[in-house]
């Protein structure tokens, strides 16, 4: 599932950007994993916001047998409006930060920051 967000630096581009981290970075007990993983409908379910010049894209990917689409499907939008209602936890947050955090320090260590705009 896919859906056109905000384009890179734009208002609402970040935020794409943190929710994506929030719902990759978790748990298995956590947000799409539990209602995918957990309920046997997904083998694996990945999210990822690619930000982009001209729009983005936010794509939460599940790997599954072809009977259990639609099944994931609902599940993934239950997950994702629930979300909207309640937004993430304190702890959510601090686990998304150290994610971004140490995705920026293997950048710098691996040689790919090319100034401060990459960071």
């Amino acid at each position: 599932m896919a859906w056109l967000t905000s384009p890179d630096f734009q208002t609402g581009d970040a935020e794409a950007d943190l929710t994506a981290t929030i719902l990759a970075a978790g748990s298995p007990a956590d947000c799409t994993k539990n209602s995918c993983i957990e309920k046997q409908i997904a083998q694996d379910v990945g999210v990822n916001q690619q930000s982009l010049i001209l729009g983005s894209v936010f794509e939460v990917q599940g790997r599954q047998n072809r009977r259990e689409t639609r099944r994931s499907e609902k599940a993934i939008n239950a997950e994702l409006e629930a979300f909207r209602k309640d937004g993430p936890t304190a702890a959510e947050l601090t686990r998304a930060r150290n994610v971004i955090d140490r995705e920026i320090i293997a950048a710098r260590d691996a040689g790919r920051v090319r100034g401060v705009a990459d960071r």
